[in-house]
């Protein structure tokens, strides 16, 4: 005989796990969202609105940490929090600060710390261009810098045995440094 109290039990567990679900997956959408126009919004030097959406997207993820309540975190919120670090490790390194791990991010979350400190390599080899095109006089020096940064991110990865999507990454990084070294040889060609 099965008991008549445990379907009912069972349907509580289950419509509140629903519940927490779709609000993390919410949520996460709306990080992503938040950490995309936030890099598009550094690359125009817009750092107030970058500013404002870290804010937004730090409360977000407070309540998603409070949602899950240490159950494994959906996909979509490891996507979202990949891009999150891509963006604050990006206005990290424009604001001159040390790229570092977050106090808002644990650092069980390597895959997505890995992640995203090989994708900001693209962001700034992006920079490295738009300087190029926009003729800064100084821009040498930060192409410079932006070099510095890559080749520092391409060493540190190289301690780690990196397999499937990180490896992917970590071949981008490897590519991102060789385009940042060939900006900077067209630099000094043309001078």
């Amino acid at each position: 005989m099965i008991s008549k109290k445990m379907f009912p039990e069972l349907l509580s567990h289950y419509q509140k796990y629903r519940e927490s679900r779709h609000a993390v997956i919410a949520e996460s959408s709306d990080i992503l969202k938040l950490a995309k126009q936030s890099i598009f919004a550094l690359h125009r030097n817009d750092l107030a609105l970058a500013e404002k959406n870290f804010d937004l997207m730090d409360a977000k993820i407070k309540d998603i940490n409070r949602l899950s309540d240490g159950e494994d975190s959906e996909g979509v919120f490891r996507a979202a929090l990949e891009e999150y670090l891509e963006a604050k490790f990006f206005y990290m390194y424009l604001k001159g600060e040390s790229v570092e791990l977050l106090k808002s991010v644990e650092v069980e979350f390597f895959e997505e710390y890995l992640g995203a400190v090989c994708d900001v390599t693209g962001e700034l080899v992006r920079r490295a261009v738009l300087l190029v095109v926009e003729g800064k006089k100084d821009s040498e020096s930060e192409i410079k810098n932006i070099r510095a940064f890559t080749e520092n991110v391409v060493a540190g990865l190289l301690g780690f045995d990196l397999v499937g999507k990180l490896r992917s990454k970590f071949d981008d990084a490897k590519r991102n440094l060789s385009r940042v070294e060939e900006i900077l040889y067209d630099l000094k060609i043309r001078k």
